[in-house]
């Protein structure tokens, strides 16, 4: 899909919300990465604004993640904990744009 084309059908389907890149890739079957290409071409236009949301991981959180042990020991991962969180992001549109 051309960059023209991904940017039409983001505008079409993006409304004021949050939205991960996973979701976007199943409902338009583009790759993430070009999604998020698309991201940063559409802040550029005017009234526009596409931005990462954070995590909500407090800090304590990532210290736990293995920052305080000894070095050299490897980081034992914690199986009830998920590995990532995905990345949210805040769409903005235009005001008068539909």
């Amino acid at each position: 899909m051309k960059d023209a084309e991904l940017d039409q059908v983001l505008q079409a389907t993006l409304e004021e919300g949050y939205y991960t890149l996973e979701d976007l890739e199943r409902r338009t079957g583009v790759p993430k990465a070009e999604i998020h290409r698309a991201f940063h071409r559409l802040c550029k236009k005017p009234g526009w604004s596409i931005r990462p949301v954070s995590s909500g991981i407090p800090y304590a959180r990532f210290h736990r993640m293995g920052r305080n042990r000894p070095k050299g020991k490897p980081y034992i991962h914690d199986t009830a904990e998920p590995d990532w969180t995905r990345t949210y992001f805040k769409v903005r549109r235009p005001e008068n744009d539909t």
